[in-house]
């Protein structure tokens, strides 16, 4: 008898406590060893952060992470929780460090996608699409797949406020356009599309607080060609959205030869968002100076169409 089901235990993290005693009494035996973890696993999952039932149930990409879950938190439990003394654990803080490496490690940007073409799924201002998008704000931020762009230009501090204001811009933007999320672009990639957003929300934050900081992020002023004194923030942003809505698929359509990968359109957005020549370069697997070049030569052929919007 392993003692599992006693009714002296007042709260699940007392039971917790108790099982983990009794798993390092129990070294040698397997089988209980495995019926003791079994039985951990399903109390740390009471208190998960995600996968939470709706209307009672689990279906479909919920219950996939939730048995992914458990199996991960068994693995955690059995290559690990042996190695040191029970009598040294925060019971609160372990079994939340378990669930955070557990999430972290089984929440892929597959998963991620699969919660977010759910969320499509449920009917717009339904009580399961906010239930949907819930679950899926939550996932993200435990699957620690959020970039911090722009980091090295900015003191710590201001970085900061600046990030935590970007991200929660990016999280209103996934709940509230999450229909406009096409898995056949950004390489099928569902964190390159939120991703993307956040970068351009850190660039939108900056220029709210742009008196707080002298340095600036990068932004499309190489297309000299233009012939303006200087590209104002409004123009900027205008010259960014004309490139990215491509309507009459102008700019992606200039691209390096045999590379239609390697358009107009995304190496000028890329450069927009502050990326490095090098940067490109390697994503392209292409020579900077083919880049650039490329670059140059478009920047030339298309100053005409560009200074006119600029101009309208």
């Amino acid at each position: 008898m392993t003692g599992f089901e006693s009714d002296q235990f007042s709260s699940s993290d007392e039971l917790l406590k108790q099982l983990l005693f009794e798993l390092h009494n129990s070294k040698k035996f397997f089988v209980q060893q495995q019926l003791i973890i079994a039985r951990m696993v399903e109390l740390i999952l009471r208190s998960r952060p995600i996968c939470r039932p709706f209307n009672g149930n689990l279906w479909g990409i919920y219950q996939e992470i939730h048995d992914q879950a458990k199996q991960q938190i068994f693995q955690l439990i059995t290559q690990n929780e042996l190695r040191f003394s029970p009598r040294k654990v925060n019971i609160n803080v372990w079994k939340n460090n378990l669930q955070k490496q557990a999430f972290k490690a089984i929440l892929t940007d597959n998963n991620l996608k699969k919660l977010g073409l759910e969320a499509q799924k449920a009917p717009p201002q339904s009580e399961l699409r906010s239930y949907a998008l819930t679950e899926l704000i939550r996932a993200i931020q435990l699957s620690q797949r959020l970039c911090r762009p722009y980091q090295g230009s900015f003191t710590p501090q201001f970085y900061q406020l600046l990030y935590e204001e970007a991200v929660i811009i990016t999280f209103t933007y996934v709940c509230l356009r999450i229909d406009l999320y096409d898995p056949q672009r950004g390489k099928g990639k569902f964190m390159n599309w939120v991703n993307f957003r956040l970068e351009k929300a850190i660039i939108e934050c900056r220029r709210k607080f742009n008196h707080w900081q002298n340095k600036e992020i990068p932004t499309l002023t190489d297309l000299e060609t233009i012939n303006q004194p200087e590209v104002s923030p409004l123009l900027s942003e205008l010259l960014y959205r004309y490139i990215e809505e491509d309507a009459n698929q102008v700019f992606s359509q200039i691209h390096i030869r045999n590379r239609p990968d390697a358009n107009f359109r995304a190496i000028a957005l890329a450069k927009f968002n502050g990326y490095s020549w090098e940067e490109i370069a390697e994503n392209f697997q292409l020579s900077v100076s083919t880049l650039s070049s490329f670059y140059q030569r478009s920047c030339q052929k298309l100053a005409p169409l560009l200074k006119k919007e600029l101009q309208s």
